[in-house]
Formats: structure tokens, C-alpha cells, sequence
């Protein structure tokens, strides 16, 4: 959600979808045993919607956050 880079994010998770898995394994919340790539591919267009939906503003603020850094 905090990418500048629309393009870049999509070609990230095309990469992954593009990967041999089943099961996903998260640090904090549920183990995914089964369904992993369809549960992936769902997040993903999620992100990517939500990534190319935001406002001029948010965009123009999160560029700033990034030159604070």
C-alpha cells in the first residue's frame, strides 16, 4: 500500500504468482495450509486496486514522507 509505483508492485506479484506454492505462512495470523495461490492472487489484485485508486493528494503526501527519510 506505501508504493510510489503501481507498475513496480504489479510486476512483484506477478513474479510470485509465478511461483510453485501451496501453503503461506505469515509471522502473525492464520497459517494458509491449502488455496495458498488463489488466497495470493486475491491479495494481490486487492493491493494493486487499492495502490492505483488513491488520490492525488495521498500520492503527493506519501512522496514527501519518502523524502523525510
Amino acid at each position: 500500500l506505501y508504493t510510489m509505483d503501481a507498475a513496480a508492485a504489479a510486476e512483484s506479484l506477478e513474479r510470485i504468482q509465478s511461483w510453485d506454492f501451496e501453503r503461506i505462512v505469515l509471522s502473525h495470523g492464520a497459517l494458509i495450509e491449502s488455496g495458498g495461490h488463489a488466497v495470493m492472487e486475491a491479495v494481490g489484485r486487492q493491493l494493486l486496486d487499492r495502490v492505483r485508486s488513491r488520490s492525488k493528494a495521498a500520492k503527493r503526501l506519501l512522496a514527501a514522507l519518502a523524502r523525510l527519510q
